[in-house]
């Protein structure tokens, strides 16, 4: 059967349109926005190319901080601190939250240091040898990936601060190493750990020294 011209004719033009429609559909930008480009394999990785000069520098784990003042003598205190930290295991209500730092402080013109760890919150030891006015705790503290060493610790009655009873041979440990795991029995927790990052931490404390010096 032989097909009339113009109805040939109308259905190519049919066609042409039905193309551009679909054409138009698929080429189209997504409703309230442009086509996005595709990132460069750096930008997916979120990775510094080589001439990028924002590229990170070595980060270091400590901070050096003007300590405290006696208002009574002017003199100063100074010292460092770590990053803070919660325990390598999250413990219940109401010790969710609980995070640690390890501070490091020295006294202008004297030789005297110290080293304790302060807690966000008093911490519920137990299995402690209670003394008058305070608690005695012997623990276990590994250094980087040694065996672990025995510690002992004192805290004060309801202190949010923990100290190490051998204040030279703990910051000396901290100076060397580049990890430090504490070990504390914690009420109603049982064994807790918390992970400190010691990086940068000789530098810290010999920038905080140097103030004690006055240099």
């Amino acid at each position: 059967m032989q097909i009339p011209p113009r109805a040939v004719t109308l259905m190519v033009i049919v066609t042409v349109l039905i193309t551009s429609l679909l054409c138009s559909e698929y080429d189209s930008p997504p409703e309230g926005g442009a086509v996005t480009q595709p990132s460069s394999p750096s930008e997916r990785l979120n990775e510094p190319t080589p001439d990028d000069e924002t590229a990170p520098v070595a980060r270091t784990a400590w901070s050096p901080i003007r300590y405290y003042t006696d208002e009574m003598t002017g003199e100063q205190s100074f010292g460092a601190y770590s990053d803070e930290t919660g325990p390598t295991r999250a413990m219940e209500w109401p010790y969710h939250d609980v995070t640690a730092r390890i501070y490091f402080s020295c006294d202008a013109g004297r030789n005297n240091e110290a080293a304790w760890i302060r807690f966000s919150s008093n911490p519920n030891l137990v299995d402690t040898d209670t003394q008058s006015g305070y608690d005695v705790i012997t623990t276990r503290i590994r250094w980087d990936d040694k065996p672990p060493e025995s510690a002992t610790l004192t805290q004060q009655w309801s202190s949010e601060d923990v100290s190490f009873m051998y204040d030279g041979w703990a910051i000396g440990r901290i100076e060397a190493s580049g990890a430090m795991l504490l070990e504390l029995h914690w009420y109603d927790s049982g064994r807790v750990f918390f992970r400190f990052d010691l990086t940068g931490s000789a530098e810290a404390l010999n920038e905080a020294r140097a103030r004690c010096r006055g240099e």
